[in-house]
């Protein structure tokens, strides 16, 4: 690692949020978690459970009124790699290799909450699992896992 290399934005804003967990931390890393309005309101230290929710908009919704797969599955993947990313030391990074989304009910335009948690840290992989709920009724309406490959940055 160099020290001009840079830090990932979503590490900091990981780290901003583990210093006071009492306060959500906007993600507003890149544009697609802006969109979502995406925010970390959980971390259990022991598990390595982090949670997240979104709030995403009508203009994401397709077809029947339901938000479109692939957001779906992306809310699932930014909480995977940020649960990973708050179990890893600054020098490292991560990037997901593969992911497995079953979708269990539609996702209606409503606000969502993503659980998701390491099941192994190794030193190259990460291996993940994740839950989308919705708020209102806690109700399942997708799961994933992923793999993930951890390296150095820089």
């Amino acid at each position: 690692m160099t020290d001009s290399a840079p830090l990932n934005p979503d590490h900091v804003l990981i780290r901003q949020f583990l210093e006071r967990p009492e306060q959500p931390v906007s993600l507003d890393s890149c544009e697609l978690a802006t969109l979502l309005r995406a925010k970390i309101v959980t971390f259990d230290a022991s598990t390595g459970s982090l949670g997240l929710v979104f709030d995403p908009p009508a203009s994401l919704l397709q077809g029947m009124g339901v938000l479109q797969g692939g957001i779906v599955s992306g809310m699932l993947d930014f909480a995977m790699a940020l649960a990973t990313l708050a179990r890893l030391p600054l020098n490292r990074a991560c990037a997901t290799v593969s992911m497995n989304v079953n979708f269990i009910r539609p996702a209606r335009l409503m606000r969502y909450r993503a659980v998701a948690q390491p099941d192994r840290l190794g030193k190259s992989l990460a291996f993940v699992k994740a839950q989308l709920l919705a708020e209102e009724d806690n109700s399942l309406v997708a799961t994933a896992t992923s793999t993930l490959a951890l390296a150095d940055r820089g």
